[in-house]
């Protein structure tokens, strides 16, 4: 997909990052014309069913999961036979790309790790473990708030 490009009731602004199961793509609701982010399963994985299983799987840990701390799941659809998963579209930069500019200060380096652990924390009482916890899969908003992303591998206990 390309910017301009729709898919159901979503227009293609950008794309924002790929993987080896799936694109996400920051988008516009044409109805409603919210920003958000959609990830996609690639077209050439939809007839692997270990690979379907697993897209599913992470749409529902998401779904169950209402953080402040944690991207939200808004929906999720099959469009044209192309499973996706529309997410709260997190404003700001990874704490990958601030960690580029050199160390953080510690009251700042404290006050991100108690978010992380308190989305850690809510997820694992609900039974569900992330699994692939790395400073890329972290943003950080305008206003200091660090969303968990991506929980494409994660396991339910």
């Amino acid at each position: 997909m390309e910017a301009g490009q729709r898919i159901g009731d979503y227009e293609v602004l950008q794309v924002l990052g790929a993987g080896g199961m799936g694109k996400v793509y920051k988008v516009r609701n044409v109805l409603s014309e919210r920003v958000e982010a959609m990830k996609v399963l690639l077209p050439n994985l939809e007839s692997e069913p270990d690979l379907v299983d697993r897209f599913l799987r992470e749409i529902k840990v998401q779904a169950a999961l209402e953080h402040p701390n944690i991207a939200h799941l808004r929906t999720a659809a099959q469009v044209s036979g192309q499973l996706l998963m529309i997410m709260e579209f997190v404003e700001g930069q990874s704490l990958d790309a601030l960690l580029k500019n050199g160390p953080l200060p510690p009251a700042d380096a404290v006050n991100y790790a108690s978010q992380v652990l308190s989305a850690l924390e809510y997820a694992h009482a609900r039974g569900v473990v992330h699994r692939d916890l790395k400073p890329p899969n972290m943003m950080l908003t305008p206003q200091g708030v660090v969303k968990l992303m991506d929980f494409g591998i994660a396991r339910l206990l």
